[in-house]
Formats: structure tokens, sequence, C-alpha cells
């Protein structure tokens, strides 16, 4: 009787040390007005929900860095600076990606000053994100590589370099639609590590 005590009490403590996390990360949310390409509006109050196209959002809760929201067809990414501002990109129909942009902001500019804009907001990796898994490409570590390359890069991931090392190899990829560093490990004919790295390495 008593061990069925003690293993409900330690249920219900890690039931509520689960509700905890899950309000803390939630809480992270910042406040969001963005509007995707193809007129995809995303809006969010401070802690969250999240709604796309006026709809409220499905949220998964990665961390308190990275977030997904999923309605109206596609897929909202929301990672988190380590200044605490947002970096909202999406991914729609047909693997199709970009970057968001503030609904607030003028954008008076023309489509060249526009793409400027955005490639300079492109391209480094904040440092919080070092050696952690992009959440979409979590399923292909351990995959092999032959295989799993093409479906890299059909998710929106472009090959930059590759440096060899006597057992394996690694190769470099930037995200398209963030500009991240994506540092891709192979072993033995498998992708053994899929991180974010300095922006730097995909330069080279």
């Amino acid at each position: 009787m008593n061990k069925i005590l003690i293993a409900s009490s330690t249920l219900t403590v890690a039931a509520a040390q689960i509700a905890m996390t899950a309000t803390a990360s939630l809480a992270a949310i910042p406040l969001l007005n963005y509007t995707c390409p193809g007129k995809i509006e995303v809006h969010a109050d401070k802690g969250g929900p999240v709604y796309i196209n006026g709809k409220e959002a499905k949220l998964k809760v990665f961390n308190q860095n990275y977030y997904e929201a999923k309605g109206s067809g596609v897929t909202i990414s929301i990672m988190i600076n380590p200044d605490g501002t947002p970096d909202v990109s999406y991914t729609g129909p047909g693997r199709s990606n970009g970057i968001c942009s503030e609904s607030n902001k003028s954008s008076t500019h023309s489509s060249s000053s526009s793409s400027s804009s955005s490639a300079k907001k492109k391209g480094k990796t904040p440092e919080n994100l070092y050696s952690t898994v992009p959440p979409e490409l979590e399923d292909l570590v351990g995959a092999r590589a032959g295989q799993a390359q093409g479906d890299l890069e059909s998710r929106g991931y472009t090959h930059k370099n590759t440096v060899t090392w006597d057992g394996g190899k690694t190769a470099y990829y930037v995200e398209n639609k963030t500009g991240y560093c994506v540092e891709v490990g192979t072993v033995d004919g498998r992708f053994s590590t899929i991180v974010y790295n300095s922006s730097d390495r995909c330069k080279k």
C-alpha cells in the first residue's frame, strides 16, 4: 500500500513539474506581429497563444528558445535570440519556406532593397543554439548519409563545404529560411551528428 502511495506521489510531482516547465516556456513567447510570404499573418500576445491567419495554431514547445506553431497548412518557426528578439520563419506546402517580417515595419523599399535587408538578417547563428539539433532534422540523426543527404536538401538546406578526416567527414549546410549554419557529421556512412554551429564554418 505504501509503495502505491509513493508511486502516486511521484507521478503527481512529475506531472506538476512538466506543467510548470510548459507554463514557463509558453511565458517566453514574445509579442508577435509578423507577415510571411504568401500573405500569411502571424500574431501572438506575450505568453501566447499564437494565431495564424486569425486562427489559433497548435503550438509545440521544444525549449524556451524554440517553438513551432502549426495551422492553415503551414508551420511557423519561432526562435528566440539571446537578446530576447524573435526570428520568425515559415515552412509551407511543398516545403516552401522563408523569413517572416514584422508587420508594423515600413515596406516602402524596392524589392532589391528588401532582399538586401533579408540577407543582412540571415547568416548568423545565435550562440545559444550552438551544438543543438535543428528540431526538423532530429529524425535524420543516425540515417544513412547517401539517402538522407537528398532529404536534407529537400528540407531547405544548401551544402557549402565538406571537411574529410580519419574515420569520417563533416559537412556544413546553410539553413535557407534563417541562414544559420548546420554541421553534419558522418561516421561509417551514417549521419552521426546534426547540430547548429558558428556561421563562419559555412563561409569557407
